[in-house]
């Protein structure tokens, strides 16, 4: 709950009992557990995340299992340990204290998609190839290295790792209105840019998202979030939560 700053902690609990269930029957299935993505809205919701890493520690400890636990947020979010305003320490504190349950690392989600000075870049609406690329490393750049100086003014060792960054083929949305920037072409130079720089620096990170998620979508289509996928998920859906696949195609071949 973004408005109350508020987290379902016996919920999220039931999610991660289930998580350490499958480790425990199926081994080697399980490697790390993310609990939270995009879930700070402040202090509370912080101080919810860091009650659930540490109840999961506790549940896999007892079982004598090896998995990591971690969460998954914003890289704005996160850079937040470097805010000293006073109005913000308590949620700055809270964030420090999630940061130090984490298991030595933690994964941050960068978008140069929704960066608002994307759509700006030299040649903008028909970018070259390398125009593009260049926009979207040097975007990748600027935020990864907001979020490491962050983290170094502030000693904290929690190794950032990249969570979620990818770049959608059709649509737009309020966060970036810019229809034309999203295609299947952006999209795998996207991809081309974000691994050659992930390669390069060394940094471990997840590339999103394999398929489309055609559930976030509206009504009269449209919605960029939806298609962010390097395939097309094909199906239906009679409700929300009820997304039935027949197949799917590849929208572009990622080197």
């Amino acid at each position: 709950n973004p408005g109350g700053d508020s987290i379902n902690v016996g919920w999220t609990q039931t999610e991660v009992n289930y998580a350490i269930d499958q480790a425990k029957n199926f081994p080697g299935t399980v490697d790390e557990l993310v609990i939270g993505n995009e879930c700070i809205w402040g202090p509370n919701s912080a101080a919810a995340i860091t009650q659930l890493i540490t109840y999961a520690k506790t549940q896999i400890a007892a079982l004598g299992l090896s998995i990591k636990v971690t969460t998954r947020q914003e890289w704005g979010v996160l850079a937040g340990v470097n805010n000293l305003d006073p109005g913000y320490a308590a949620t700055r504190t809270a964030i420090i204290n999630l940061l130090a349950a984490c298991d030595g690392f933690v994964y941050a989600n960068v978008y140069p998609y929704f960066d608002p000075n994307i759509a700006s870049m030299p040649g903008a609406p028909t970018p070259t190839e390398s125009d593009f690329k260049t926009a979207v490393t040097d975007s990748f750049n600027t935020s990864w290295d907001a979020l490491t100086a962050a983290f170094a003014a502030q000693s904290i060792t929690t190794v950032p790792r990249v969570g979620e960054i990818g770049w959608p083929t059709s649509g737009s949305q309020a966060a970036q209105p810019n229809a034309w920037l999203a295609t299947p072409t952006y999209a795998q130079w996207h991809f081309e840019a974000i691994s050659a720089a992930l390669t390069a620096s060394g940094i471990l990170g997840f590339c999103f998202e394999a398929y489309d998620e055609p559930w976030k979508d509206t009504a009269g289509g449209g919605n960029s979030e939806a298609h962010f996928g390097i395939w097309t998920a094909n199906g239906t859906s009679s409700a929300p939560g009820q997304y039935t696949l027949s197949g799917e195609t590849q929208k572009y071949a990622p080197s």
